[in-house]
Parts: C-alpha cells; sequence; structure tokens
C-alpha cells in the first residue's frame, strides 16, 4: 500500500520532524511567499498623472508637469525643439494637457506647428489660416510678401477636407493673398477657411518624377516586303506641372498581337527606326531602334503581342503641355507579305524636376 500521507508530509516539511505548520507549510502559504514581485526601480517607474482631471490621453502620456525622475526612459527620450523655447522634451511638445482639442496653427510651443517643425527638420517656411476657401485659388490676405514670393513652395492645409494634401503654388499675388495653384493638380475640394503651413518645393538632390502618356489606338500596322513610313498615333503632352524641367524621355511601342500572313517565317527585315518628334518645329529622332529579326512569328501564325521600351532619350522632342508629338515607324520593313501589327499603340515615359 501507497504511505500518500507519509509523502506528503515529507514534501511538505523539510526537517524530520515532519510536523505540519498550516501558517508555512500549506501549498497556500508557499504560493503567497513566492509571488512576491520586486519593486519596479524607480527611473523606470511611469509617473502619475498630475492631481487634476487628467482624463485623456494627451493629458497623461508625456505632460511637461508631471514630476520624472532624472535618467527616467522618459526624461530620455528627446527631440530637437521646434521652436526657441526650451522645449527639449518629447513630454513638453507631445500631448501638452494645455493643447486645445484643435490644434492652431500658429507657431506655439505646445501647437502642431512645433511638432511638424520637428519632423521636417524646419522646412515650414510659413504658417497662417485661409481666409478665402477655394480648391485652386485659396487665399490669406493677411500675407504680405511682395507677388511671386512662394512661388514653388508647398500649400498645406492642417485641417478639413484637404488636410495634409501639399499643392505647389504656381504664383503668388500679393494684397489679395491668392495661392494660384498647380492646375493639373488642385484640391480634392474647397479647402474651407483652416489653417495651414507653406514649406519648400525644393526636392531632394536627384530626385526626379515622372508621367506616363500614351495614344489612342491603330487598328493595323501592316508591314510589307516593301520599305515605307508607317504613321503612328500621335500624343498631346499632359500632366506636367508649370516649370517642370523635362530631364530625359523614353518611347514605348506595344501591340495586342502580331499575325504573319505568310506561308513562311516572318520578321522585321533589317535596321530600322521607331521615331518621334515635336509636331511644331521639331525634327524627328530615333526612340526605338530595330536591329532586324525582331518579332519573328512563324509560317501563317498569329502570336500574342508585345511591349518595347527604347532606350534613347527623346527628350529634345518632348514639348510643353498641350503640345503635340508625332511618332513613326521609319522606312519599315518586312522579310515577307505581310506581318500585321494589330491594336498598336505608342507611350513616352517622361521624368522632370520642378
Amino acid at each position: 500500500m501507497i504511505d500518500t500521507k507519509g509523502n506528503l508530509a515529507r514534501i511538505m516539511n523539510k526537517d524530520t520532524a515532519e510536523t505540519f505548520d498550516q501558517s508555512t507549510d500549506s501549498l497556500e502559504a508557499i504560493s503567497n511567499a513566492i509571488a512576491v514581485i520586486a519593486p519596479v526601480p524607480a527611473d523606470l517607474a511611469v509617473p502619475a498623472p498630475d492631481a487634476a482631471a487628467n482624463v485623456l490621453e494627451r493629458d497623461v502620456i508625456g505632460n511637461k508637469s508631471d514630476t520624472v525622475a532624472s535618467g527616467s526612459l522618459q526624461g530620455l527620450q528627446r527631440v530637437q525643439a521646434a521652436n526657441n523655447a526650451a522645449n527639449a522634451n518629447v513630454r513638453d511638445v507631445v500631448g501638452n494637457k494645455t493643447d486645445a482639442a484643435v490644434y492652431s496653427p500658429s507657431p506655439t510651443v505646445n501647437s502642431l506647428m512645433a511638432i511638424l517643425k520637428g519632423l521636417t527638420n524646419s522646412q515650414i517656411l510659413a504658417v497662417g489660416t485661409l481666409t478665402f476657401s477655394s480648391a485652386t485659388v485659396p487665399a490669406d490676405n493677411t500675407r504680405g510678401e511682395a507677388t511671386n514670393f512662394w512661388n514653388g513652395c508647398f500649400l498645406i492645409p492642417l485641417t478639413g477636407n484637404d488636410a495634409f494634401q501639399p499643392r505647389r503654388i504656381v504664383t503668388f499675388t500679393t494684397g489679395t493673398g491668392v495661392f494660384t495653384l498647380d492646375a493639373n493638380h488642385p484640391f480634392t475640394a474647397a479647402t474651407g477657411q483652416v489653417g495651414y503651413i507653406i514649406t519648400s518645393g525644393q526636392q531632394p538632390t536627384g530626385m526626379l518624377e515622372t508621367v506616363d502618356l500614351w495614344s489612342t489606338y491603330t487598328t493595323q500596322v501592316a508591314v510589307t516586303s516593301g520599305a515605307g513610313d508607317k504613321a503612328l498615333q500621335s500624343i498631346t503632352i499632359a500632366n506636367l506641372p508649370t516649370g517642370a524641367v523635362v530631364q530625359k524621355a523614353l518611347m514605348f511601342f506595344k501591340c495586342r498581337n502580331i499575325e504573319n500572313t505568310n506561308a513562311a517565317v516572318n520578321s522585321v527585315s533589317g535596321a530600322q527606326n521607331i521615331q518621334a518628334q515635336k509636331a511644331v518645329a521639331g525634327g524627328y529622332i530615333t526612340g526605338i531602334a530595330l536591329a532586324g529579326g525582331e518579332f519573328s512569328v512563324p509560317a501563317s501564325t498569329r502570336e500574342s503581342g508585345d511591349v518595347m521600351m527604347g532606350t534613347t532619350d527623346i527628350s529634345a522632342q518632348v514639348p510643353a503641355n498641350g503640345a503635340v508629338m508625332n511618332f513613326k515607324w521609319t522606312n519599315a520593313l518586312a522579310a515577307q507579305n505581310n506581318l500585321n501589327f494589330n491594336d498598336v499603340q505608342v507611350g513616352i515615359r517622361i521624368w522632370f524636376s520642378v
């Protein structure tokens, strides 16, 4: 027979007397003894909120009036002060209980402006409140800078329908304080009379923006064994912001399928070029150079099409917004009759700086 009582007695006692004291030997007493938690070091403790009724998160987290032990985690977390005031601690900038529920655009110690300036490395050039609401020509008639002073900079509302949408200022007009925005990129809605910031419009060195443009379709381009130019659809240049400087442009040639109607293998025959030019005062230059042998298709076969992208810069022939670019396949020649390209488009990718 197993001596259960004896075994329990020996387990629960550290001496041979096998006496049982409930206050020290019971499971409950042992559990209570090992559950004691060491106190948290003072420099890691989270400061208690003030005695005032700080019921909002922004009033409790990092409040600058809380007492914080030297060397605490909160005290060690610092950011560069946004203003000249001595606001070196995050707790002095983020979530201060004296902040209003709706942040003021003014660059005060406790405002959203202070935070934004820290995050953007003080590239915020001006702040204010719009006095006229518009998606295209918002205004602040309290501004006193000269006409064109803010040209090329970004206007960013802080609240409302367009909060934090940066839009480029094409023209600033003194007196009325009108910010005329890039017509191709207005705000998505009227701004409202809200706080705003103006930031530098300078792009980081080497950073370029791009725009892709495509022509309409040509139903079929038939290339035969007799060389001849094949006109392709034109493209009207669009979506370049005012002041854009074209740095590079490459051409695309796209077709839905390729059909060889001949009883022999067919392909492009010999060197030939797909070219582009400005419609006005332009001259054709090569965007895609074909060496010969491209688009090879077996006898009496139709195959899926392709997209070709040139490697030669054609930016010298890219006109301004609203102007037209022409394209053609110069001296197109196939090995056999006929090599048909169906649903043909040309495209262009433009790299530009502002």
